[in-house]
């Protein structure tokens, strides 16, 4: 699924070019330089307020889920396993199972241990009401999707609302009653991401 590879491409490529690169490499016979054929699209980064040339500077010069581990629960879109995919490349961890809160405090408190950031849906809320109820930050999936693309880490944005879900009725809506849609479907019809052969 080429989705996955240009948000996994981003944290660990150098360049991303257009197809021209490949013809000129391919008509001199060797690579050339990348300068001059670094791919860019206007569109996405107003809508999303990035420079993907800046974006993979910063991926680049270090990793940003490095030292940083997730709890993605299994009813997230996009599945379980894209996420993974595109947390290892960024340099971050998957845990494989759910975090007590025990432990959440510990690694919180102990600056020696990594981080560890709960990811979940609105169809998986169900699964988190121990962290509700104890102010536990829950984000969703923009936090890893919009993270790696820009490149930044926004605590607040992504956050579900704490305070909003303890007063709710504790039944919260079972698997699969609503879908919330995947990561910003806008982003998929701009021409940036349109780069599936592009990438090296």
């Amino acid at each position: 699924m080429w989705t996955v590879k240009f948000l996994t491409a981003i944290s660990v490529v150098k360049h991303i070019v257009t197809p021209e690169w490949m013809e000129e490499c391919f008509k001199c016979q060797k690579f050339i330089d990348e300068q001059n054929y670094l791919l860019g699209d206007a569109e996405a980064e107003v809508l999303f307020s990035f420079s993907l040339e800046e974006s993979l500077r910063r991926a680049h010069a270090a990793p940003i889920f490095k030292a940083k581990y997730f709890y993605i629960t299994p009813g997230i879109c996009p599945s379980l396993s894209t996420m993974k995919a595109i947390v290892e490349c960024a340099g971050g961890k998957v845990l494989s199972k759910q975090p007590s809160f025990r432990k959440l405090m510990e690694h919180k408190q102990n600056k020696s241990l990594s981080e560890i950031i709960l990811i979940s849906c609105e169809n998986d809320l169900h699964l988190c009401r121990e962290y509700f109820a104890r102010g536990i930050d829950i984000h969703n999936a923009e936090f890893v999707l919009t993270g790696v693309l820009t490149q930044t880490l926004d605590y607040q944005l992504y956050k579900f609302n704490c305070r909003r879900r303890c007063c709710q009725d504790r039944s919260l809506p079972p698997a699969r009653a609503r879908r919330r849609p995947c990561f910003p479907a806008a982003f998929f019809r701009t021409s940036v991401f349109k780069a599936r052969r592009q990438i090296y």
